[in-house]
């Protein structure tokens, strides 16, 4: 049976479930280093250098048909660049990322985290890599053996690359036949889980030295990310190979140094490029130099860049926004993105938008069932709402809701859908279609279009069964028209695993906030054994707690809380409000000493 790992856009404490048919794979051990095998080119003369745009295109950057680096490859470029820039910051998300696709292999090999977090702070920041076709094709050749005698290893990878007309002076090689996902397999790789020194990391993190570059310049890079789902073999569902090399330069079609980015959209808001985010066919021109470049399926490009000195790079076509960037290129590579807003109308950065909801608690029956609510403004905007449980227990949540039934009521309180198993739906096919679809077949989800006004879902268990549950509401079209604001959560706060845990996405740049949490209030209308104080804690995408309050009146700026209409109405009620940067945050409710009951946390948008 093939072995699958499933992602979906969880937020921090928040775990979706992850399915898998036997152990769970890493990627092939001591991966291969190949040095002196060309020294570089001297050059018979410098390279000819124009003044004026750019007017050949470089085409090693992409496949000759455009298709490669496709959405995964890309994405293997994307976070391996990334974390280039920023080692540390690298180190804290490996270490803390709840997406199952992160987290399910660092807590099977029983990563130390601490240690993983060091390493990386260690770590100096280096120039991305840009994509060559060459390599890529030799990387397609070996995972196309590798698929065709159903397994791992590096046999003869570096052959192919010499076949395929790369020369390098340095060389490494990853494999990872077992990926299920494009951040699989980087986690798989910068982690480098697996046995052997009682780190669960493997032993010299060899495939780490070449994502991150830390025994040698890596400046060029092929990855192949091959599908297969033939069931009668157990590597897949990607089959992953990638070479990492130093170009033998010769200031012709070897080089070093590039202008490298991508073209994307965040279309999911969860901070980082997924496939199917890109922009292909939209060229990159700088303003002086020799080259330009049409960016692949992916919307990835790479433009050799032969002297240093400031440039004007220029983006259109595509379908963007005609845009320009400034950047100085010294000596090395320069990762330079071009991330388009929704409409395709300029940067991400100009508008600001709240998203995705998630909230973990217990349901109860009767009066302490799961209740979320949110607010659509502006225009109809389409949603996704989950109800999902057997995925906690693959987080190690106890005690999780076995079978969550999901209604969504309007307004009125009149309740327009439901659903009790995601797979009966009539537009399952569309669900599974989003990487945060449920991964049991007994979840629930609402996949709908939703003209404006105040929505509630409520989670229950089938025949009134109780366990520990998320609700999950995803922004599917996160335009400036139409917003999905005004987030709440009501339900019951327990102990230990069973406190409130709320979830929530700012996109595009800063926003102000109200958070709060209030159990009195709702005892005025008539819910019982509610949390008579409740303690709130405000967490980043690290962890890290950034901010709490027990009794809102203690606040610093209490006066600014109390003019706001959502300020909660007794004093043993908590609030944050606060103006927080683009991430993933969570909120977590406690009762003050341990106490318990129902309580209600909420997210507001401050103008």
């Amino acid at each position: 049976m093939k072995k699958y790992l499933l992602v979906s856009c969880g937020l921090l404490m928040l775990p979706t479930a992850t399915v898998w048919a036997g152990p769970l794979r890493m990627a092939e051990p001591d991966p291969p280093l190949m040095t002196d095998q060309e020294s570089p080119r001297l050059l018979q003369s410098e390279p000819v250098v124009s003044a004026a745009a750019a007017t050949a295109e470089w085409t090693y950057h992409r496949t000759a048909d455009g298709l490669h680096p496709d959405g995964n490859e890309q994405a293997l470029i994307w976070l391996m660049n990334h974390a280039r820039q920023n080692p540390a910051t690298e180190g804290r998300w490996l270490a803390t990322e709840s997406d199952p696709a992160v987290a399910t292999g660092r807590n099977y090999f029983q990563v130390n985290t601490t240690l993983l977090q060091s390493e990386f702070a260690g770590y100096a920041a280096k120039p991305p890599a840009a994509f060559d076709a060459r390599l890529y094709q030799a990387a397609k050749i070996h995972s196309d053996d590798l698929i065709a005698r159903d397994t791992q290893d590096h046999d003869q990878q570096f052959d192919q690359i010499s076949a395929a007309g790369f020369r390098f002076t340095q060389c490494r090689g990853n494999v990872f036949s077992y990926a299920d996902s494009a951040l699989n397999a980087h986690a798989a790789f910068n982690i480098d889980w697996g046995p052997g020194d009682g780190t669960g990391m493997q032993p010299d993190r060899g495939h780490r030295l070449a994502i991150m570059a830390i025994d040698g310049d890596y400046t060029n890079v092929g990855l192949a990310a091959v599908p297969e789902s033939n069931p009668a073999t157990q590597v897949g569902s990607l089959v992953i190979t990638g070479n990492y090399c130093h170009a033998a330069e010769n200031g012709s079609d070897h080089f070093n140094v590039f202008v490298v980015g991508t073209v994307w959209q965040d279309k999911n808001s969860n901070g980082r490029y997924d496939p199917g985010e890109g922009y292909g066919n939209v060229m990159v021109r700088p303003s002086q130099g020799t080259y330009y470049a049409m960016t692949a399926a992916g919307g990835g490009y790479a433009i050799p860049i032969t002297a240093s000195g400031a440039l004007t790079v220029n983006f259109s076509g595509g379908g963007v926004a005609d845009a320009s960037r400034s950047v100085t290129v010294n000596g090395s590579s320069v990762l330079l993105d071009y991330q388009v807003n929704t409409t395709g109308s300029g940067p991400t950065s100009t508008s600001t938008l709240l998203t995705n909801l998630s909230t973990r608690g217990w349901v109860g029956t009767g009066d302490s069932v799961m209740i979320g609510g949110f607010i659509i403004s502006g225009m109809a905007k389409k949603v996704l709402i989950t109800a999902k449980g057997p995925a906690l227990a693959d987080a190690g949540v106890p005690s999780v809701l076995a079978d969550p039934n999901l209604t969504l009521y309007d307004s009125s309180g009149q309740a327009i859908l439901g659903n009790d198993n995601w797979g009966t739906a009539a537009n399952a096919a569309e669900v599974q279609a989003h990487s945060a679809r449920p991964r049991y077949a007994q979840e629930a989800a609402i996949l709908t279009t939703l003209n404006p006004g105040a929505y509630t879902a409520i989670v229950r268990g089938t025949h009134s069964t109780t366990g520990n549950a998320l609700v999950e509401v995803y922004d599917l079209e996160t335009n400036g028209a139409a917003r999905l604001t005004n987030l709440s959560t009501r339900g019951w706060v327990g102990t230990g695993d069973s406190v409130m845990i709320g979830g929530f996405i700012i996109s595009g740049m800063a926003k102000k906030v109200l958070i709060t949490a209030k159990g009195p209030a709702l005892a005025d209308a008539g819910v019982p054994s509610v949390l008579a104080d409740p303690n709130l804690t405000l967490y980043d995408s690290s962890g890290q707690a950034i901010l709490g309050n027990d009794n809102w009146g203690t606040a610093a700026n209490a006066a600014e809380v109390q003019a706001h209409s959502a300020r909660p109405r007794y004093a043993q009620e908590a609030a944050i409000l606060t103006t927080l940067n683009p991430g993933a945050y969570t909120a977590i409710v406690r009762g003050t000493h341990s106490t318990t009951g129902n309580a209600l946390v909420e997210v507001y948008e401050v103008q």
